[in-house]
């Protein structure tokens, strides 16, 4: 179980990462429409399309980490919500878990 915890925190971390990234673009990219610089736009379109690209797939490596985690919980029923799991996650990844997820 640790080592899906592990695993999470490593796929929670990219995302926050990913989503930082958009927001720094998207900022720019309000600053670029403001001047009308036209080409500005354009490239942040297609860094946001990217950054997106690379969300849905971290998202669906945290899902399927969550499943992983279910099953090895024998926890049965809905899914685990990342609330759920940070909340009784132990050790030091649960501790990074819950972290995360305040964030």
């Amino acid at each position: 179980m640790q080592d899906l915890l592990a695993e999470l925190v490593t796929v929670l971390r990219k995302e926050i990462e990913q989503y930082r990234r958009l927001l720094t673009i998207v900022r720019h990219e309000r600053g670029r429409i403001v001047r009308g610089e036209l080409a500005g736009v354009v490239d942040a379109v297609r860094k946001k399309e990217a950054i997106t690209q690379e969300l849905s797939r971290l998202e669906g490596g945290r899902t399927a980490l969550l499943d992983r985690l279910r099953d090895s919980l024998g926890h049965q029923g809905a899914p685990l919500t990342l609330a759920s799991v940070a909340a009784a996650a132990p050790g030091e990844s649960g501790e990074a878990v819950r972290h995360l997820v305040a964030e």
